[in-house]
């Protein structure tokens, strides 16, 4: 909706710059593509727009000016985008490109990059010591589930809707394993894409303890079960020692039953101070930590939901029927998966096929790592002498030197004026770290570690004042059941987390029974 809105106000921009000019005016609408297309501003170091994007925008106005028009004929410009368009913005020194960009797969290692800079080592503090809990949490059931980033939280395309996972959609139980040991499950349907008027269609997906011991970081139930606890979402059961007490019987599930007052609630929520507590989280909020995490965790292209979606989808269709991964996908047709999700390296082993030798996976599994590239020593400052170019730089001066024009000034406007001059200086300086780490060199074996930049010394000197943090910079990375005394521990510390206002409660020597004062 909002794309469409755009797209006609630009439209109504462009009418009153050209007096004359009619969508229903050939000429008038080649025109006005054409400064749609000089308006993008590419990505990925490429200038040019895509004709993919140009597309995109150009049906979202023709969607928009239909809503309240007589429609335009839908083959009026699509020969200009593809054949005309280019040829002009070539006269200009513009080109499209046709290409889209290259499909990027976030693999396990990936997910585990980001779990090490999250846990061990991230010297950000959150708002609410819950948020970390709550985005981990989100992103292992988007893992485990190949979601889209806004089908258990709140979408950007239906922003403001409150859409996404609500406890009432979650089933939780307790059932023997094949171990015959109790084991939690959770089983959580997501609000798919293309399926509003279908919501008997949407997929379910189920998550669980699992079988025996594994990498702690990994186990989606430590997350969501720390949330469940702290919000008190049992209506029979209170404490971590009362759901470990339930013993079910073989081969049936016990289904544990939500608070009436939950029922209502988001399953993830935000837990930002600024937001409305108890408000649903959203996709813009949830991909912004999440890009930021990515460049903390060594990525100058930070891993996106839609790369471990893809990722995931690669190992469904390997382990399972069209038909399963269709709905584990959440897509109508058989095809897209085959048209926009496959790798083209397909994972077969030729040379071993044809040598007669064994089969392996290995190469083209790491192949498909290397999509994402990451830089253990990524810089996220500037170095000093880059830092004195830049602020020694034109557009850093002429902000240094409105700011300093407007110091001791209380009106409302010269207050406002100085906020967005902060956010442009914050923008810009950002924008140059960006461009630093893209250009960067990357030493894989390189031992000397003074290249690295002091941000990732602070936690591992201030770790010991966050005593929760500092046990799951541990307990996390081990492999352990759930149940077994390092699990519980991660979980206790866990809950304390989503219990907890702030990560850092008090300063050594100014503990509760020390300080008197």
């Amino acid at each position: 909706m909002k794309g469409y809105q755009r797209m006609v106000d630009l439209w109504n921009q462009y009418a009153e710059d050209h007096p004359g000019a009619s969508p229903y005016d050939l000429k008038s609408l080649k025109d006005f593509v054409k400064d749609i297309a000089f308006g993008i501003d590419g990505v990925e170091d490429n200038s040019n727009p895509a004709e993919g994007t140009v597309m995109v925008y150009w049906k979202q106005f023709m969607a928009g000016w239909r809503r309240e028009n007589d429609a335009i004929p839908k083959n009026t410009t699509l020969s200009f985008i593809k054949y005309e368009l280019p040829e002009i913005l070539k006269t200009e020194g513009k080109e499209i490109v046709k290409n889209k960009r290259p499909r990027r797969f976030g693999t396990q290692n990936h997910f585990l990059h980001l779990g090490r800079q999250l846990w061990g080592n991230d010297w950000v503090v959150y708002d609410k010591p819950a948020t970390r809990v709550y985005d981990w949490a989100d992103l292992l059931a988007i893992v485990c589930s190949s979601a889209r980033v806004g089908e258990y939280i709140e979408s950007t395309c239906r922003a403001g809707s409150g859409r996404g996972l609500y406890y009432r959609n979650v089933t939780f139980g307790v059932f023997l394993n094949e171990h015959g040991n109790a084991e939690f499950a959770v089983q959580l349907v997501r609000d798919a894409k293309g399926m509003t008027d279908a919501p008997d269609k949407r997929p379910e997906h189920s998550l669980y303890e699992g079988l025996g011991p594994m990498p702690l970081i990994c186990n989606p139930m430590l997350p969501i079960l720390a949330i469940l606890i702290a919000t008190k979402a049992f209506k029979d059961y209170e404490t971590i020692e009362d759901l470990l007490d339930i013993q079910p019987s073989e081969g049936e599930m016990i289904h544990l039953q939500w608070k009436e007052s939950v029922l209502d609630l988001p399953f993830f929520k935000s837990m930002s101070a600024r937001g409305t507590p108890g408000k649903i989280e959203t996709a813009t909020a949830f991909s912004k930590r999440l890009r930021l995490l990515g460049f903390r965790a060594g990525y100058p292209r930070p891993p996106t939901i839609h790369d471990f979606r893809a990722e995931g989808l690669y190992w469904i269709d390997k382990l399972y029927t069209v038909a399963q991964r269709m709905k584990h996908a959440g897509q109508k047709d058989p095809n897209t998966y085959n048209n926009h999700y496959q790798p083209n390296n397909s994972g077969t082993d030729g040379q071993g096929s044809y040598f007669g030798l064994d089969v392996r996976s290995i190469a083209n599994d790491l192949f498909r790592g290397l999509t994402l590239a990451r830089n253990p020593q990524l810089l996220q400052s500037l170095p000093a002498e880059k830092q004195e170019e830049f602020q020694n730089s034109s557009e850093f001066s002429k902000i240094e030197n409105e700011l300093a024009a407007l110091r001791g000034r209380r009106d409302t406007d010269s207050i406002t004026r100085r906020r967005n001059l902060y956010a442009e200086r914050r923008r810009l300086t950002e924008k140059e770290v960006r461009k630093y780490q893209k250009a960067q060199t990357l030493h894989p074996s390189r031992e000397d570690r003074s290249l690295q930049c002091y941000h990732r010394c602070i936690f591992d000197r201030v770790r010991f004042l966050m005593p929760e943090r500092d046990r799951l910079a541990s307990t996390l990375f081990d492999t352990h059941a759930l149940r077994s005394p390092t699990g519980l521990s991660a979980l206790r510390d866990m809950v304390a987390l989503c219990e907890k206002d702030a990560e850092v409660e008090f300063r050594p020597g100014l503990e509760p029974g020390k300080c008197h004062c």
